[in-house]
């Protein structure tokens, strides 16, 4: 069987049902919770129940981002919807802020701050 996008989804959807179902099941038979119980058999087989609930879960994951793949591209980065619907490429190096705008900036908010007389954050 080849492993494609397709197939890793729908395999997904059982691994969630099979995770959740050990999920379900673990929690009324867990032992209890001190230090004698780590040494008993029930003990040992809920922790691999556990184990496998998170191997199904870890599938169940994978499956998720195959259909994320599927939808938006790798990363979901390729391409960003416009106010207006179209689509348009991502720039995933926006343009650098100058130091003389980003003091501008600062500026601007600390005079803020004095007009309405804060100190530290409080009012004086």
């Amino acid at each position: 069987m080849k492993i494609t996008a397709s197939n890793l989804i729908h395999w997904a959807g059982l691994a969630t049902m099979v995770a959740g179902i050990l999920f379900i099941v673990i929690q009324p038979i867990h032992p209890p919770k001190n230090l004698s119980s780590v040494t008993t058999c029930a003990w040992a087989i809920i922790h691999y129940l556990t184990i496998a609930m998170s191997f199904y879960g870890l599938i169940s994951i994978a499956g998720i981002y195959a259909r994320q793949v599927k939808e938006a591209g790798w990363l979901g980065g390729d391409m960003r919807s416009g106010l207006n619907g179209e689509r348009k490429p991502c720039n995933p190096y926006p343009a650098p802020v100058s130091s003389e705008r980003a003091m501008k900036r600062i500026q601007r908010i600390v005079n803020q701050f004095k007009e309405h007389n804060y100190e530290n954050g409080c009012l004086r």
